[in-house]
């Protein structure tokens, strides 16, 4: 019987590209971004190969921002303005879902 290698933590070296102390609305890679409850970070980024997809990252600011989740996310209109407000309300309910459910209180 082999023993299989030891399996590296995923993700645990994606940090948030903004800054929290930062006023900007986005970056080049970064279509939206919020702080929520004094404490997450949440991040749309773009996807370098499809325009009309992006990644979600929450991020716990309080524990030197640790990648909790990240999911493939739809981006209407490759958001080459911003981002659709529609994606903004689904991308808010994905990370409220993912805290109420994953986060102990």
């Amino acid at each position: 019987m082999s023993e299989q290698a030891p399996q590296a933590e995923p993700h645990k070296d994606i940090k948030p590209i903004m800054d929290w102390d930062s006023q900007e609305a986005m970056s080049h890679e970064v279509i939206w971004w919020s702080r929520l409850d004094k404490r997450y970070q949440v991040e749309v980024r773009r996807d370098a190969e499809n325009e009309y997809r992006g990644r979600l990252y929450i991020f716990d600011h309080a524990d030197d921002d640790r990648l909790l989740h990240d999911e493939e996310v739809p981006v209407a209109y490759g958001a080459l303005f911003g981002p659709d407000m529609d994606d903004i309300v689904s991308w808010q309910e994905k990370t409220v879902a993912f805290l109420d459910e994953d986060q102990p209180v």
